[in-house]
């Protein structure tokens, strides 16, 4: 379980990781895709984010085998406390069902937006009588839905050339709006 309190709810961003590999020139890529739960307030906004979301993913991961999967960052409330935290990923330890929005899929671009579609509709009311006994901590809302893409590239992939450079072999990281 992740605690993220700097999970900004109202960005339309791509937090971005690329991850050096045992084996000499790959790279592992991660993208987190954050949508603010606001732009999924209609089917049209919805389906518009989703397409952005396609869009970026067709073009960055083009001649790689992505893999995506839907999470989100939540506000939890403690009834006892009146405490409010925030949590990024799954909050259900075992198990996963409750807080999982969906399971990771191959990406597939005449696919992916009706996917998404699928995977958030109703899942705050799915999420509602989500509560943790052990902790008293209870589901409030969805601050965003968070599209995490991962592929393994070689060090020619067009994608490697966005991360700036490490000359110790380290990870790279970039933060960069949606387009």
């Amino acid at each position: 379980m992740d605690v993220n309190r700097q999970t900004p709810s109202s960005e339309e961003k791509v937090d971005a990781l690329l991850i050096p590999t045992d084996s000499r020139g790959h790279y592992i890529v991660i993208y987190n895709v954050n949508l603010p739960m606001r732009l999924f307030a209609t089917d049209a906004t919805s389906t518009a984010a989703l397409e952005r979301v396609k869009n970026l993913l067709e073009r960055d991961f083009a001649n790689a085998e992505a893999t995506f999967q839907f999470t989100a960052s939540y506000l939890l409330f403690h009834p006892a406390t009146r405490q409010f935290r925030t949590w990024t990923g799954s909050f259900y330890p075992r198990g996963n069902a409750p807080a999982m929005l969906s399971t990771f899929q191959p990406f597939r671009p005449d696919t992916f937006v009706q996917f998404g579609l699928d995977s958030v509709v109703d899942v705050e009311d799915g999420l509602r009588n989500w509560a943790r006994e052990d902790t008293g901590w209870v589901f409030h809302e969805i601050i965003s839905v968070i599209v995490n893409v991962q592929a393994l590239v070689s060090q020619t992939h067009p994608l490697v050339s966005k991360f700036p450079n490490s000359t110790h072999g380290q990870k790279r990281h970039i933060v960069f709006a949606l387009p």
